[in-house]
């Protein structure tokens, strides 16, 4: 948990140090705390250990099991964070060789770099980067006027789409709950699943949980049984899950 707390706190030293003119708002707060939040709500519940000493150590033993199963996820959920969080702060240099030099980018140029990334062999620093892409994609999907996040959603380019969850995560709207389940469905990408849970994350919070909860247990549930067990992506499904008073 020190090393999830550590990194997200480093991240946002580097931003401040490197670069102290950024703007460091809201957003770039709520992504950093998304990742840390749930991982010491887990953290405390560790520390309950009710019944005999033989109980205790039985249900001990069993959370340090899914603590380890839990901890590699909970950090590389936490390194997305505060790789978006960065990405948001350097905006500027969000789209690799970018000319004129000093003008932000805008959603196409963002949703053209994140296709040309997406076509490059996997690697956990493409991840990084494609993280700081989404996150300089929240920021300008916020500013931009007259963006349609529904459209976005339903458009069949994944990297538009990738626009379409940065715009919710920028500008939480309850009312699209619905369509961001109806694309989870169907969504392929890992990275996509995983900001797309991340958005529901966010818009449930805002939504009556009786009325979305029915369709999204279902898209959840087949979800879980598909990503690898360890992952970020089970990791944010249990989160979610959990917060609907789902079992997992």
């Amino acid at each position: 948990m020190g090393y999830v707390i550590s990194g997200a706190a480093l991240a946002a030293a580097v931003v401040h140090v490197v670069w102290p003119s950024a703007k460091i708002d809201a957003t770039t707060v709520l992504l950093l705390g998304l990742a840390l939040v749930p991982w010491l709500g887990n953290l405390l519940e560790s520390l309950e250990l009710p019944g005999g000493l033989k109980l205790q150590y039985r249900e001990l033993e069993e959370r340090v099991e899914q603590v380890e199963t839990e901890g590699k996820a909970s950090i590389d959920d936490a390194s997305s964070v505060a790789q978006a969080a960065l990405g948001a702060a350097r905006l500027g240099s969000a789209v690799q060789h970018r000319q004129p030099a000093g003008n932000l980018p805008d959603l196409d140029e963002l949703v053209l770099e994140m296709r040309r990334l997406r076509q490059l062999p996997y690697s956990e620093s493409r991840t990084d980067i494609r993280d700081q892409v989404f996150g300089a994609m929240i920021v300008v999907a916020g500013r931009e006027p007259g963006f349609d996040i529904g459209a976005a959603l339903r458009d069949d380019d994944p990297d538009r789409r990738l626009a379409g969850y940065a715009g919710l995560h920028g500008k939480p709207d309850a009312e699209l709950v619905e369509a961001v389940v109806d694309v989870l469905a169907r969504e392929q990408s890992a990275f996509n699943q995983y900001w797309a849970i991340k958005a529901l994350r966010v818009l449930t919070g805002l939504a009556n949980p009786s009325e979305v909860t029915p369709k999204l247990a279902a898209v959840l549930k087949r979800l879980r049984e598909m990503v690898p067990t360890g992952s970020s992506r089970a990791h944010e499904v249990d989160l979610l899950s959990r917060s609907l008073g789902l079992a997992t």
